[in-house]
C-alpha cells in the first residue's frame, strides 16, 4: 500500500518557503500603494484645476481652486500659475499658458 499525503517537515518547508517569499514582496506592495495613492491625489488635483479653468472660460468670471486662479479667458492671471507638490515625487504643475500637466 502507496503512502499518500505529505509528512510534517515537507509541510513546515513549504509553509517557510512562503513565508520567506512573503517578507521580500511585501514591501515591494506596500510602495506600490503609497506610488497609486500619490498618483490618485495628483490626477485629482490637475483634474480639479482642469474644471476650474472650463468654469471660467464657461461663466466668464476669474474663478480659483486652492491657490491657483484662472482669468475669465481661462489663463492663469500673474502670479496665478506655479508647481504643487504632492509627496516627494509627483508635482502638478500649472503653466502660465494655462496648461495644466502631472509630473
Amino acid at each position: 500500500m502507496g503512502r499518500r499525503g505529505f509528512t510534517l517537515v515537507e509541510l513546515l518547508v513549504v509553509i517557510g518557503l512562503c513565508g520567506l517569499l512573503l517578507s521580500f514582496t511585501l514591501p515591494a506592495f506596500t510602495k506600490l500603494k503609497e506610488n497609486l495613492r500619490l498618483n490618485g491625489l495628483a490626477e485629482h488635483l490637475a483634474s480639479d484645476l482642469r474644471t476650474t479653468q472650463a468654469t471660467a472660460l464657461t461663466v466668464g468670471q476669474t474663478q480659483a481652486s486652492g491657490r491657483f486662479r484662472f482669468a475669465a479667458s481661462g489663463f492663469p492671471p500673474p502670479g496665478g500659475s506655479g508647481t504643487e507638490l504632492i509627496g516627494r515625487s509627483r508635482k502638478v504643475i500649472l503653466s502660465s499658458a494655462g496648461r495644466v500637466r502631472v509630473e
